[in-house]
């Protein structure tokens, strides 16, 4: 249990001024920061030394003791902060705060334990059924809508959320960040969050904010309308030898045209001039690091995966000093480049060669793995090893039950079992357009029984003959 002292020594004077109480207030949240809720109550208490009221204060006391186990210490803070501001937001948080500790913490954890693990799909549907269906409660919307913000597809989703958030909680630093720095990640929005980074980082700046500008910075396209952005973070932040090399592409003539005219044919998402102005750049200087490294993302899109490897390793080595900013990107290139390679030798009846190639892939983390492990089941399927890909696919829809392709590849491993039953049940699942696709599956394994029923019974083996016809039935009723 945290006990709430005050400083040792004699009692220090806080001033009932908005800007003391403000430093105060930054000094707790340091604190809470580095797990040091000792510290950061002391700060607290100071500012309810100069104003008994203040409700973020009684907020952030009331946390500390839910945090701690602290139940009276809590219920002492919450009545407090409800006679202080009756119905105030931070009233509303921390009531909300306590009924978030009453969900299933282990699902909770296990949500955690997976964004942290770079898995954001899985643990926003984690999160999604933690919640049941409703918003999310105050004190976990922020990690919520972080998460959401990674995957695929829901980036304005989480943008959305995040704005409301911010609206809400107009002095929370930590959502003000949040919201700036998920805006820097869409290029249509990236420099309405890199505005919001830089106001406030001149009125609460620290390595976080100064990170994310960073980032965001780097992320713009060295052209000449970017100049003032990248002028505004190198006067705020000093030298910075990265950014510095970007204004100095922004700012050079004709020679880095073809460049700016590249990158912003990429944000636009105009593939095929970004690959024709970043060519015509690098024939100017085929030592242009940033030409080469746009190219290598224009490829990526295009799905030119072993020449965009080829281009962004050919960046990082003509400006290794900055290989950060290409190597997710060439690494990114490199995995589905050997994706498509095994399906290559799949293809070419290489099944072997290809299921020794895809092994180490299905160990990548998150959607990666996954899609390797699809190629994995297919590739067994297509052996004839069946149990095998019956294995792989449940082991996906134990951790992604809603995974169609997973369901289709299950389905198929059971029909070429000749468990009908369980593979009609899945087939039934699935999409009426799915299904359509998948009809003529099933007439070619009915077939393939029907075939099975007459080397029975030439055989004389009318039982077996009798209960394969029956599956084929089973299968095709209309045949």
């Amino acid at each position: 249990m945290i006990v709430l002292l005050a400083m040792a020594g004699a009692p220090v004077a806080v001033p009932a001024d908005d800007e003391a109480l403000r430093t105060l207030l930054q000094q707790a949240e340091y604190w809470r920061d580095n797990n040091r809720d000792d510290l950061a109550a002391r700060s607290l208490e100071r500012v309810l030394s100069a104003d008994p009221d203040q409700p973020v204060a009684l907020y952030e006391l009331g946390i500390i003791a839910l945090d701690n186990g602290d139940e009276e210490s809590f219920q002492t803070w919450l009545t407090r902060l409800q006679q202080a501001a009756p119905g105030s937001p931070e009233a509303r948080r921390l009531e909300q705060a306590r009924q978030r500790r009453q969900m299933d913490a282990s699902q909770l954890r296990d949500a955690r334990r997976l964004a942290q693990a770079g898995d954001s799909s899985a643990a926003l549907r984690q999160y999604e059924r933690l919640f049941g269906g409703e918003s999310p409660p105050d004190d976990v919307a922020l990690e919520y809508y972080q998460t959401m913000a990674a995957v695929p597809g829901r980036w304005q989703d989480a943008e959305t959320g995040l704005r409301r958030l911010s609206a809400a909680r107009p002095d929370d630093a930590r959502v003000s960040l949040a919201h700036a720095e998920v805006l820097t990640y869409h290029p249509p929005t990236r420099r309405e969050g890199l505005d919001k980074l830089q106001l406030l980082w001149a009125d609460q700046p620290s390595s976080a904010v100064r990170n994310a500008w960073r980032q965001g910075v780097l992320w713009l396209d060295p052209s000449q309308r970017n100049i003032p952005y990248f002028q505004r973070y190198l006067v705020a932040q000093g030298s910075d030898r990265e950014v510095a090399d970007r204004l100095t592409l922004a700012t050079r003539g004709e020679a880095g045209q073809d460049r700016a005219a590249g990158f912003a044919a990429l944000e636009s998402e105009q593939d095929a001039a970004a690959l024709a102005a970043f060519r015509r750049a690098i024939a100017r200087d085929p030592d242009d690091a940033d030409a080469h490294g746009g190219l290598g993302l224009a490829q990526l899109r295009a799905g030119n995966f072993a020449a965009a490897g080829q281009s962004l390793d050919r960046a990082i080595r003509l400006a290794p000093e900055r290989a950060t900013q290409w190597r997710d990107a060439r690494d990114t290139a490199r995995f589905y480049a050997e994706l498509s390679a095994v399906r290559q030798l799949g293809d070419a009846g290489r099944v072997e060669e290809a299921l020794t190639r895809v092994a180490p892939l299905t160990r990548a983390p998150g959607d990666r793995g996954r899609e390797a492990q699809l190629v994995q089941g297919e590739l067994a399927l297509q052996q004839g090893d069946a149990v095998a890909a019956e294995d792989i696919f449940r082991a996906l829809l134990a951790s992604q039950p809603g995974e169609q392709s997973a369901r289709i590849g299950l389905m198929r491993a059971l029909l070429a079992q000749n468990r009908l039953d369980e593979a009609e049940g899945i087939l039934a699942s699935l999409p009426p357009a799915v299904r359509e696709d998948y009809d003529n599956l099933r007439v070619q394994r009915a077939a393939a029984l029907r075939e099975q029923a007459q080397m029975h019974q030439a055989r004389g083996e009318t039982r077996f003959a009798q209960r394969t016809l029956e599956q084929a039935v089973r299968l095709t009723p209309q045949d």
